[in-house]
């Protein structure tokens, strides 16, 4: 029973920093997601992105505009469901 009291304290404490990826936080991701896509996938982005630009130097672009152009706001994220209910 402590251990969980404790975890959910720790949560608390931390939950600003565990919210904010920051840039480097992001460009992990986009590295680790790029190196996980299919052929067509990497070309697509290819074609989207131009020849020698990666997904990893686009991460934080809606946080980049964000302040400059409120209405991107709702662009940042995507809220996913837990599950799926059929």
């Amino acid at each position: 029973m402590r251990s969980l009291a404790l975890s959910a304290i720790l949560a608390v404490a931390f939950n600003g920093q565990a919210l904010a990826w920051g840039q480097e936080g992001h460009s992990i991701i986009a590295e680790i997601a790029q190196r996980r896509l299919s052929p067509d996938a990497a070309r697509g982005v290819e074609q989207l992105l131009g020849r020698g630009h990666s997904l990893a130097s686009v991460a934080s672009w809606a946080d980049d505009v964000r302040d400059m152009r409120p209405e991107t706001s709702d662009w940042h994220f995507v809220d996913m469901p837990l599950a799926v209910r059929k």
